[in-house]
C-alpha cells in the first residue's frame, strides 16, 4: 500500500513565516492554485480514500483533489492536526527571537508526541479495510510531515529530497512524499509537476518536465517513466524538457550551456549532466 501524503496549500502566514500551529487560517489566492495543481497532478491516481487534518487549509487542500474522485471518501482525522505551538502561534521570526530572549516559556507539542499520533494514524491507514488499490491521499500539515520524514529518512535513499543547510528537509505547499507500507519513503516533496510525470500520477501530463529542487547542483539527471528529472542549480528558473527527447541542449542564464548524455543501462536510462 502506498500513501500519497501532502502538505496543504499556502496561506498568508506561511509567506509571512507566521507560525500557524492549531489556527485556522485559510489558504490565499496562491494556496488555492497550488491546490487545484496538485488535484490535477493526482487525478488519474487511484485513490481508495482521502484523509485530512480537520483544519481548513487541509481541508480546502483536500476538497480540490476530492473534486476529481468524487466516489472516495474522505475522512478528518485529529491525529494529522498541525504541532501545537502554543504562545508561538501566530509570531514572526523577528516576534520568536524577542519571545525567546525574554526567557518565556512557549508550551509547545514535544516532537515526539507530534510523531506518535502520526505514526499512529499511518499505521491505520495501511489497515484501511475496503482497500481496492492500495493507494491513499493524507492531506496535512508540515509539523507533522517533518516528524515523520526525519524519522524515517535516515537510512534511506530518496528521490528529489530538498534539504537546509542544516541537513533538515524542506517541504513545499502541495508537494508529495510517498510512504510504501514497509515504512520505505520512496520520494519527498514531488511537485504536481513531477508526481503527474511518475507512474504514481500515470502520465498524465501531456508534456512533462524537470522541476527543479532548491538546493542540489546540476551534476545528475535521470529518465524515469518516460520523464526527464533534473536538480538544476539554485539560481536557475525553472527549464523544460520535453520527455520524448533523449538528448537535449538547454542554455541556463549567463550563456551557461547544459549538454545532456543519455546512456541507457538495462531497463534504466541515466542522463549526467556536465557544465
Amino acid at each position: 500500500m502506498l500513501l500519497f501524503m501532502i502538505r496543504h496549500g499556502e496561506t498568508d502566514w506561511n509567506l509571512a513565516r507566521r507560525v500557524q500551529g492549531r489556527e485556522d487560517i485559510p489558504l490565499n489566492e496562491t494556496g488555492k492554485a497550488q491546490s487545484q495543481r496538485t488535484a490535477e497532478a493526482m487525478r488519474y491516481t487511484d485513490l481508495d480514500a482521502i484523509f485530512v487534518s480537520p483544519l481548513g487549509r487541509a481541508k480546502e487542500t483536500a476538497a480540490a483533489i476530492a473534486s476529481y474522485h468524487p466516489d472516495v471518501p474522505v475522512f478528518e482525522d485529529e491525529r494529522l492536526l498541525e504541532r501545537d505551538f502554543g504562545a508561538l502561534s501566530g509570531t514572526t521570526i523577528e516576534e520568536r527571537e524577542w519571545f525567546f530572549r525574554e526567557g518565556r516559556t512557549a508550551h509547545v507539542e514535544d516532537e515526539k508526541a507530534v510523531f506518535d499520533r502520526a505514526m499512529d494514524a499511518v499505521s491505520s491507514y495501511f489497515r484501511y479495510a475496503p482497500a481496492r488499490s492500495g493507494q491513499i491521499a493524507v492531506v496535512t500539515h508540515g509539523g507533522v510531515l517533518y516528524q515523520l520524514i526525519e524519522h524515517l529518512q535516515d537510512k534511506q535513499t530518496v528521490r528529489f529530497e530538498a534539504v537546509r543547510a542544516d541537513g533538515s528537509v524542506m517541504l513545499f505547499n502541495g508537494n508529495v512524499t510517498i510512504l510504501r507500507d514497509d515504512w520505505k519513503l520512496l520520494a519527498i516533496n514531488l511537485s504536481p509537476d513531477q508526481f503527474a510525470a511518475s507512474e504514481y500520477g500515470q502520465g498524465n501530463w501531456p508534456e512533462p518536465y524537470i522541476r527543479k529542487p532548491p538546493v542540489h547542483p546540476a551534476v545528475f539527471c535521470y529518465l524515469d517513466h518516460n520523464a526527464v528529472f533534473c536538480p538544476l542549480q539554485q539560481d536557475s528558473p525553472d527549464r523544460v524538457l520535453p520527455a520524448v527527447q533523449l538528448t537535449s541542449t538547454v542554455f541556463l542564464p549567463h550563456q551557461r550551456l547544459i549538454t545532456f548524455i543519455i546512456a541507457v543501462f538495462k531497463n534504466r536510462h541515466v542522463i549526467e549532466a556536465d557544465s
